[in-house]
């Protein structure tokens, strides 16, 4: 009912509908009621919601939609990776040349650009030019430097940054000083990574089991699930619309 799913109408689908007659997509993200895409040119395409500018077209206060087609973000053409909210409202990605944007609301300094004020075009954080991956939670980010080292920011109320506190980062700032750090994924309130090594770890909120590791106690720092050594892909996620609900995901 916001167009997410990019089909010119507000009509769910049961089954799988192809988007359009493009065959150039390359790599999609899908989040609480928006959708994005990015074509094999670089650039970055958005459907679908647009509340507190998360869909990034530059609309002040977020509206303008439900945008039911693909809507083309920014002008640029050097876009690599996107993700989205799955149950909030702020958007990141990272381009060709490692830098980072957000957009979207910044009400827990979610957008990394040291406020808490939203954003309604994709705006640069910071001015490093070394990022490779970027994954958002409910109100949290995680992102990935080309050096292996790992950063959070946004909402920390249950340690989902990992930084041993809950006290919210407007801006990201490292998670320990480990430098082999593979892929990270953001849920609800709680962060899943795996290392060059293979292992997986997890902290955060624990209160379902999402962690992993024994028990329900929250962990504020990356703690290590299991013994395994061949884990390959990970998916931290939280309930639509803003439901406590987290679960987690991973393929060895």
């Amino acid at each position: 009912n916001f167009g997410s799913l990019c089909q010119g109408d507000l009509v769910d689908r049961i089954v799988p509908t192809r988007v359009g007659t493009a065959n150039d997509w390359v790599k999609v993200a899908a989040g609480y009621v928006r959708t994005f895409g990015i074509k094999a040119n670089g650039t970055l395409w958005g459907f679908g919601g647009n509340t507190n500018g998360s869909l990034g077209t530059g609309v002040v206060g977020g509206g303008g939609g439900p945008y039911t087609v693909p809507v083309q973000i920014g002008t640029t053409s050097n876009w690599l990776q996107v993700c989205t909210s799955n149950n909030g409202n702020f958007s990141a990605g990272v381009q060709t040349d490692g830098t980072l944007w957000t957009w979207g609301t910044g009400s827990s300094g979610e957008l990394g650009l040291g406020t808490t004020t939203d954003r309604y075009a994709p705006t640069q954080v910071g001015v490093a030019t070394d990022w490779q991956l970027v994954d958002c939670g409910w109100h949290h980010a995680v992102a990935i430097k080309t050096d292996g080292t790992l950063f959070a920011w946004g909402s920390n109320g249950d340690g989902q940054l990992g930084l041993g506190n809950t006290t919210n980062r407007l801006s990201p700032v490292q998670v320990g000083t480990a430098s082999d750090w593979f892929k990270a994924s953001a849920g609800h309130a709680h962060t899943l990574a795996i290392r060059t090594n293979g292992t997986l770890w997890a902290w955060g909120s624990n209160a379902l089991g999402q962690l992993g590791v024994t028990g329900t106690a929250d962990r504020r720092t990356p703690v290590q699930v299991g013994t395994a050594t061949d884990w390959k892909a990970i998916q931290a996620v939280g309930g639509g619309g803003g439901k406590s609900e987290g679960s987690s995901a991973a393929i060895r």
